[in-house]
Parts: C-alpha cells; structure tokens; sequence
C-alpha cells in the first residue's frame, strides 16, 4: 500500500509540472556597463583571439588603429552581447589629416559564431559609422544584430559605415531598425562595398526605417547599402524589410546604385519608398523598388535576377513640392545614372518581378559562352572560327555581314534580323550554319 501511495504521489507531482510547464533557462547575455577591456589582446603571436564580454567588443573598437589593422587575425565572439543603448564607438573608423578623410580600418576576420549584439546606438553624426566603421580586406559573418539606432554623415550602416573590401556574409539585422545619414546610408552599409555581400538580411520592425537628407548632394540610400563599388560583385539571397527615404535621388529598396559589374540575384524587398527634395527633374526617376539608379560600362556586364520586390508605397515629391504617389508605376531599376545615353551604357541583362509584374530588360544583343556583346556584328568580329554565337531575342535593323570563318548563330522565334545577312566577298566557309530554333 505505501508502495501504490508513493507512485500516486509521483504520478501527480508529475501531472502538476506537466501543467506548469518544463522552465526554460535564459541564455547568457552579457550586458555592457561602458567599460573596456583589451586584456584579451596579445602582441605575441596569436593570430586568433575569442572575446566573450561586451567589454571585450568594446576592446576591439579601441584596438584597431591606422598602425594595428588585425591583418591576418581573427577575432571570434563567443556569447551573447547587449551594449545596452550606451553609446558606441565604431571599430574601425575614419577621421581627417589635412583636410583629408582617411580610414583606420579592420582588416581581420570577425566571426561572431551564431551570437546576437543588440542594442547598438551611435550619435556621433560622423564618417563611417556602424557597428564596424571601417574594414577591409577581411570578412565579417555570422551574426545577428537585434535593435541599432545610428546617426551619421556619409557612409553610415548598422553593420558597416565603409565595407570597402572584406566580404560580408551570414548576417541578420532585425528588430527596430533606425539609421539616420547624410548621404551613402544604408540598413546595413553604407559607401564602397568592394566585396560580395550573401545572405546579409535587414528585418525592421514596424517603426524601423533608413532616412538620409543630402540636400543638394546626391543620396545614395538603400535598405540594404547605400553605394556598391564597381566592379564584378555579387549581392545574393538578401532579404530586405525596411522603409527607405531620401531627399534628392538615388533611393533603392535594397541598393541606392548598382554600380557596373554589381549581379544582384535572388534578393527580395518589401517596404516603403520615399523621394522627398529632387533638386533636378531627371532625378526624380532615380527610385526604384530594388535599385535607385544604374550605373555601366563597356568591360563589365552588370545584371539582376530572381528577384522581387513588394513596395507597399512609392512617393516622389514633384519640383513644384506636390507628392506624387508612384506605387503603381515603380520599377526594380531607377534611371540610369545622369540620364545615361543608350550608346554610353554597357552591358545590362535585368529580370526581376515587382508588386506581381514581371519585368525583363536587356541591351545584349548576343553571347559568345559568358561573354557579352551589344550588338551582333561585334559578337562576330570577335568570334573565333568554329564558335558558337547566341543571339538574343530582339529586333535587329542593322544589316548583318559575315566574315569568311566557320560560325554558328544560334537563336529562337523571336529573333528578327530586319537589316538581312550578307556574306563578305569569296566563297561562303564550310561549317558555317545560321540556325533559327
């Protein structure tokens, strides 16, 4: 009987924890009190260095100098960090010497191994300003940013006020999002991403926003970067969420430009548009629902692909002060960069859907393997005897004439060479095919 009356007992001790439910323990989350602490850091020859307090983080910001870059080093972040809204100094920064904006930038590896810092605030109203300032040649990756309140002047980003050539890849940014610039702002970056960008997310929550009042100046504004470097960089499997405003152009739901080069894929925006003081009529063009304005050249062919974008509102102040709501006409691109001439641009190959509407535009007109060429004619005269040359859908006025080599021109039904094909001068090669698929 006592055996039956113990197991009773059990069962409904059990029964009641059941109905209150198993406790849950809090991860540790080290709260910053304001202090330093550099004791991690050794001049010796470590090249790998873990930091596990805010005090540390903070460290890290007053270590990095123009003579101490963490070149070939890396940093690991091992817990949970709340900087608590104190106000933080950038790692990494710029500052003048003879009028001259010059950068003390973090040239290491930071890896935050999967943990959150939270509760960024910056006031300074400087350069380069985020949670890392300045960087480059490095990478930075894997972590979460919870709540980031900055306020700078030119390149500013909750993450990176200048990227500049570290790659930045696996990282959230969520919560209440406010970044607050001059020019060169972005939810996450702000001026001369030089490195790819993947998987970088910015999730704002309601309230949350990117706002940069440039005056007369050009913006570059973007929920994701302000201003991409050139070159052949890739943005890829970002998700953006965020409100974006900008005064005079260049305003972007992901990107404030993409530059020649850039290749955006995959990326997804949703979130509300505003051009507010456009100081010339072409720049009220200058919005778009994944990029603000475009910029090409002749070397490099810039694109995007498998993207969307969900603008839940576009506004553009008119030059006369009346807003105009654009919600309905916006597209993923803004005008080319100054009212690019056609015959200026270089390659450009962009696909992307907008609230629903699918848009596909290119000025390619046809591809030897990946390389690009803006007409037929030039695709020909580089082409090699025995290639294969792709022509792209499109309606071709120019006359078309072949040179005495071996060349395949591959197309489809939608390709019509209205100017006609001619063979230059002598026998026509064996070999030589012109196939319409």
């Amino acid at each position: 009987m006592k055996v039956k009356k113990l197991l009773a007992a059990i069962l409904a001790l059990a029964m009641t924890l059941g109905m209150m439910g198993v406790p849950t323990f809090a991860a540790t989350v080290d709260v910053w009190d304001g202090t330093v602490s550099t004791a991690w850091y050794g001049e010796g020859t470590d090249s790998t260095f873990t930091i596990s307090t805010a005090e540390d983080l903070a460290g890290l910001a007053q270590l990095v100098t123009p003579e101490n870059t963490f070149s070939g080093k890396t940093v690991l972040l091992d817990a949970d960090i709340d900087l608590d809204n104190r106000e933080w100094t950038s790692i990494g920064y710029g500052y003048y010497e003879l009028s001259k904006l010059l950068y003390a930038r973090f040239q290491g590896i930071f890896d935050g191994q999967g943990h959150t810092i939270k509760n960024l605030k910056i006031t300074s109203g400087d350069h380069a300003e985020g949670l890392f300032g300045a960087t480059a040649n490095g990478a930075v990756k894997n972590f979460t940013l919870e709540n980031a309140s900055v306020k700078g002047n030119q390149e500013t980003g909750a993450v990176a006020g200048s990227p500049f050539t570290s790659a930045y890849s696996d990282i959230t940014v969520k919560g209440l999002i406010q970044v607050d610039g001059y020019a060169y702002v972005g939810g996450a970056f702000g001026k001369n991403a030089y490195e790819d960008i993947t998987n970088v997310d910015v999730i704002g929550d309601p309230g949350s926003y990117v706002n940069a009042e440039s005056e007369i100046y050009r913006t570059y504004v973007g929920g994701l970067a302000g201003f991409m470097g050139e070159g052949n960089i890739a943005i890829a499997n970002c998700d953006v969420q965020i409100d974006v405003i900008g005064s005079t152009c260049d305003i972007g739901g992901i990107l404030g430009n993409l530059h020649y080069g850039n290749k955006m894929t995959n990326c997804t925006y949703s979130g509300s548009l505003k051009l507010t003081d456009p100081t010339e009529e072409k720049d009220r063009g200058e919005i778009g629902g994944l990029v603000g304005t475009v910029l090409t050249d002749k070397a490099h062919t810039t694109s995007i692909s498998g993207s969307t974008a969900n603008v839940k509102s576009a506004e553009v102040t008119t030059m006369d002060g009346t807003i105009e709501d654009v919600t309905d006409t916006i597209t993923a691109t803004g005008a080319f960069y100054s009212g690019m001439a056609e015959s200026q641009k270089g390659a450009y190959a962009f696909e992307a859907t907008v609230n629903d509407r699918h848009e596909s535009s290119t000025n390619i007109a046809a591809k030897i393997g990946d390389k690009t060429y803006l007409t037929i004619a030039d695709a020909v005269a580089a082409a090699k005897n025995g290639e294969v040359i792709d022509v792209m859908p499109g309606t071709f006025e120019e006359p078309l004439t072949l040179p005495l080599k071996s060349l395949t021109l591959r197309g489809n039904g939608d390709v019509l060479l209205k100017g006609g094909i001619q063979f230059a001068a002598g026998a026509v090669p064996e070999g030589t095919e012109i196939t319409i698929e």
